[in-house]
């Protein structure tokens, strides 16, 4: 039984290498170029309204938002779209960090079309910091970037919350959430994502929900999502990085009832400070997880298996699910189970990863047996010869962790990785090399 697992992973691997090694970067995983902006400046200042502005928003206006705390008396809502050609833009100030301060009263919510929403700070939201649905019809084309998202007031709520709307039947696509600080929502994630098609959540730091909830998901049909180059840490009783989840079935994307996520992607990430699973699979077809960096004392598992669920109320396994080149760092001194499967895996195939410090097996439903033959083993003794500096104590942000976890001259994840993930950058934004690329979140020490 062994040996034709093992037989059907190399097979895999060989057949996905053909593939990856020449393929480039859907078009999909590339953030729109807004259009057509800055026919018109409008600077809106502290003692405005905001609502005011918003509902005066034409398609090509920039709304330059000025230094000050802007406070809610009901939410704020964007639901004046852009057009392909003339996008929506509301941003803050050179120069300045606006706060939207929602005063408990309701979410930053986006209903909109072609927008671009940046630079501001969010606090003291209602449900959700901030909540990205359709409101009258489906909403497409729309980027979040250098935020900070804290403090959510009332939940259960989320720092950002992207969800479509079954009841009018419409749908959210093309959603873009980069360069942000969000943390502290309450009893759920801190990035929500429900039936979206196409996400990408790249360059954030993803940190700090309340116990018993993960850093991010996409499930209930979800499809054509990238999590990359983001720092997901203090994560308590719950997975830090989530391909698919448990949705209810009346929120399933319609369109996609059979499985919680399809065509879901997690790389180039760093997960470190979670003591539950690093990264947990529920219920996806085709979920690749690449190049991730994980550094913590977990006493739980590294990688976790299990089912989700569909929109009939059954239970949706994983199929096609890759694991490879990852570089898994455990601090503790007691043993982290390299993964766990206690749901339906099929055509489940894991490439090369190096461990460094204490583990275990858990086999279950066909798992290899680790470490594989082509992985690299490091004792926990010799944890400083793979990376720079493997605590987490006071993490400051993404550039920290990546000058933390970098792996240092010699170590065992350099040049070691397949070469065949088709992942062209690693977390910072350097070209790997396409010959001899290193395992982990960071091609080489700086």
């Amino acid at each position: 039984m062994k040996s034709k697992f093992c037989l059907t992973l190399l097979v895999a691997l060989a057949a996905f290498s053909g593939a990856a090694s020449a393929a480039a970067d859907p078009e999909w995983f590339k953030t729109p170029e807004p259009q057509g902006t800055g026919s018109r400046k409008v600077p809106v200042a502290s003692g405005q309204s905001l609502q005011d502005a918003f509902n005066k928003a034409k398609p090509g206006d920039i709304l330059e938002i000025g230094e000050g705390v802007y406070r809610a008396t009901n939410g704020v809502a964007l639901l004046n779209s852009g057009t392909p050609g003339q996008w929506i833009t509301v941003r803050a100030a050179p120069g300045a960090t606006p706060t939207i301060d929602l005063n408990n009263t309701g979410s930053f919510q986006i209903a909109a079309s072609n927008v671009v929403v940046e630079g501001l700070e969010i606090i003291n939201g209602k449900g959700d910091n901030l909540h990205i649905s359709p409101w009258q019809g489906s909403i497409r084309n729309i980027i979040v970037r250098s935020m900070k998202i804290h403090s959510l007031r009332t939940g259960s709520g989320a720092a950002i919350k992207i969800n479509r709307n079954n009841p009018i039947k419409a749908d959210v696509e093309n959603v873009y959430i980069e360069d942000s600080d969000l943390q502290q929502p309450i009893n759920n994630a801190v990035v929500d994502g429900v039936g979206v098609r196409t996400a990408v959540v790249r360059n954030n730091w993803i940190h700090d929900p309340t116990q018993g909830n993960s850093g991010i998901f996409f499930k209930g049909g979800s499809t054509r999502v990238l999590i990359e180059d983001n720092l997901i840490s203090g994560i308590r009783g719950n997975s830090a990085l989530m391909l698919g989840g448990n949705t209810g079935p009346q929120y399933f994307d319609p369109d996609l009832p059979s499985q919680e996520g399809t065509d879901q992607v997690a790389r180039n990430n760093i997960i470190a400070d979670y003591n539950d699973s690093a990264i947990e699979v529920r219920g996806v077809v085709r979920g690749l997880i690449y190049n991730n960096t994980i550094v913590g004392d977990s006493p739980y598992a590294v990688f976790r298996l299990t089912y989700g669920n569909n929109a009939a109320g059954g239970q949706s396994g994983n199929q096609q699910i890759e694991i490879s080149d990852n570089l898994v760092v455990n601090t503790a001194s007691t043993p982290l189970m390299y993964a766990w499967n206690d749901g339906n895996v099929g055509s489940f195939s894991v490439g090369p990863q190096v461990w460094a410090g204490l583990f275990k097996q858990y086999e279950r439903n066909g798992l290899p047996t680790f470490p594989q033959s082509f992985d690299k083993v490091v004792s926990r003794y010799d944890v400083a010869k793979v990376v720079r500096n493997p605590s987490d104590d006071g993490l400051t942000g993404l550039d920290d962790a990546r000058q933390r976890y970098a792996p240092v001259s010699g170590s065992p994840a350099l040049k070691s990785g397949s070469g065949v993930t088709g992942t062209l950058l690693d977390s910072s934004g350097k070209a790997r090399s396409a010959s001899a690329p290193s395992i982990g979140a960071i091609e080489q020490p700086e």
